[in-house]
């Protein structure tokens, strides 16, 4: 790698951390914003009694519990136990246990938060039936968990391509 890429990988370095926060902030925002507008203009298709503020809370609890803990704790899983296709089929079982804990954690606490806001409204907050709820939110977390697993994965990659090549000194 030329000298001016390895002076611009360099630089990026004190600054990876801001970038991997300010990733996940920015895209967990940006689906936390276009969801709760979404949500609210199906539910006023529908004449809906729901408040505005409403579907804001729900999607502000569900983003709340992805950036501050899943998203850390499945940072950390997947450094611990990166996916290897040569061990592909107890990487997948090990996988499936911790999407089925993320869910757990995620719609737990998600609910906590919600009814925790309702109650300062006066309220109370309903979930619905827990099974078929969970497997709603389950079908839902699954497709976001595996999402994140390859972006992580692949971010890593090119982190570790970035430093080989700077180290061997290749242009590719």
């Amino acid at each position: 790698m030329t000298g001016r890429a390895t002076l611009s990988y360099e630089r990026y370095l004190p600054w990876r951390r801001v970038a991997e926060v300010g990733f996940w902030v920015a895209m967990t925002g940006a689906n936390c914003i276009a969801n709760s507008i979404t949500t609210l203009m199906e539910l006023r298709r529908g004449e809906s009694s729901i408040q505005a503020w409403e579907p804001a809370v729900w999607e502000t609890s569900s983003a709340v519990m992805w950036l501050l803990v899943v998203l850390p704790a499945m940072a950390w899983f997947t450094r611990r136990y990166p996916f290897q296709w040569s061990d592909w089929r107890r990487q997948l079982a090990r996988y499936a246990i911790a999407s089925v804990l993320v869910c757990l954690v995620h719609v737990v606490g998600m609910v906590l938060l919600r009814m925790a806001v309702y109650r300062t409204q006066g309220m109370s907050y309903e979930f619905g039936p827990w099974p078929r709820e969970l497997l709603y939110e389950y079908l839902k977390d699954i497709r976001s968990f595996a999402y994140i697993v390859l972006t992580m994965e692949a971010y890593r990659l090119l982190l570790r391509r970035h430093w080989v090549c700077t180290c061997m000194g290749w242009q590719g």
